[in-house]
């Protein structure tokens, strides 16, 4: 089964780094890039924080899921994610997140250590 990128992010806000780096290497050896995984992880992480801020506003979970388009099938996953995380932990995992795509994009590593600052990104979002 090939994992997801909400497995990966599952696994981060699990804080467990083994589990988010073998499912990041398994999505890259499937074809995903290192800035495709950055990406789909800053458009969740960013779900995530307006979840919370919409739950501090009072909203429902059903009101807000259907607002976000929460597939059914990870809306407990989601939710358990959403309660975990303090918005300020989501707010720096978007901040490390978008600068590890702008290191990667701005060529400050080359190709072959790309894999190596979405490592590191994985390892700083789990601790």
């Amino acid at each position: 089964m090939i994992s997801s990128t909400f497995d990966l992010a599952d696994a981060i806000g699990s804080k467990n780094a083994n589990k988010a780096l073998r499912i990041c290497r398994e999505l890259m050896s499937s074809g995903k890039k290192e800035y495709e995984i950055i990406g789909l992880l800053c458009w969740h992480f960013k779900r995530l924080l307006k979840a919370k801020t919409l739950q501090a506003r009072g909203e429902s979970d059903n009101r807000i899921a259907a607002g976000l388009r929460i597939g059914q099938k990870y809306w407990a996953g989601f939710f358990k994610q959403v309660s975990g995380l303090k918005a300020s932990r989501i707010k720096a995992g978007i901040r490390s997140l978008l600068e590890a795509d702008l290191n990667i994009k701005r060529t400050r590593f080359d190709y072959a250590h790309q894999s190596l600052v979405l490592e590191f990104l994985i390892f700083k979002l789990c601790f």
